[in-house]
């Protein structure tokens, strides 16, 4: 079994008329930072269809639309979650 890596990432949701932001924990392999199909995953998770918009400034959008209130989101910031990796080192 491959170790997992815990990260964190900052979504920035916009809505037409407000911007939340909500820190959402998610696994990769110890070998690999995360990728778009991790954060495409991470959406799914989270009951949203995104696909990337803008690969640059990572925005991503619903694919339907209609479906949510959500224009847009985007990943503002990644980040490994030390305390949760330590704790499983100092097990091992």
């Amino acid at each position: 079994m491959a170790t997992k890596i815990k990260y964190i990432a900052v979504v920035e949701y916009n809505d037409r008329l407000t911007k939340t932001f909500k820190e959402i924990p998610f696994f990769c392999d110890v070998d690999k930072n995360p990728s778009i199909g991790d954060f495409v995953k991470l959406f799914q998770d989270e009951g949203l269809e995104m696909e990337i918009v803008d690969f640059a400034d990572m925005i991503f959008q619903p694919i339907d639309k209609a479906s949510t209130k959500i224009a847009f989101a985007k990943i503002n910031r990644t980040f490994k979650d030390y305390t949760h990796n330590d704790i499983k080192r100092r097990r091992n």
